[in-house]
């Protein structure tokens, strides 16, 4: 079996791993989240928006769940509503997270303002993320994900470009 393959498989068996924890689990915020972010991930937001929202619901005030909906909201090009979960995001860090967090949620919040631009299509006014726009959100979403679950030790994954 060739790498590609092995990695299919292995995205499979994730995506299938998370889905199952989020159908026994429907009111852990945790196991709804991380399928929604597996989703931020994969490219896959439509999928991962059902799961964010009933995050969301369960724990309204928790930055790193809002900053999984913000995600999807701008991988689906609803800019307003990323910017402004994003914010919110921001608004809930607790005072003891790290400078360093606190600063990469700004920088996701100036990702979204920024990155978006008009779709080409006249008769659609829904932004869409540029290719760059894109790249940026995940090595920071990726960043951020990291700091906040390893607070000052190895990020347990590697945030590549």
């Amino acid at each position: 079996m060739g790498p590609a393959r092995q990695h299919a498989d292995t995205s499979a068996t994730q995506e299938q791993a998370r889905q199952r924890a989020a159908e026994l689990l429907p009111d852990s915020p945790s196991a709804q989240n991380s399928l929604a972010w597996y989703y931020v991930t994969t490219d896959q937001p439509q999928k991962g928006l059902a799961p964010a929202q009933r995050a969301v619901r369960l724990m309204p005030g928790n930055s790193a769940i809002l900053d999984t909906q913000a995600a999807l909201f701008f991988q689906t090009g609803r800019c307003r509503e990323a910017v402004a979960m994003g914010r919110r995001a921001l608004d809930m860090l607790h005072e003891g997270v790290p400078d360093a967090a606190r600063q990469d949620f700004k920088r996701i919040v100036t990702v979204f303002e920024t990155k978006c631009v008009p779709a080409p299509s006249a008769q659609s006014n829904q932004p869409q993320l540029t290719e760059g726009g894109m790249r940026q959100l995940h090595r920071v979403s990726c960043i951020l994900t990291s700091r906040l679950e390893s607070p000052g030790g190895p990020a347990p994954w590697p945030c590549s470009a």
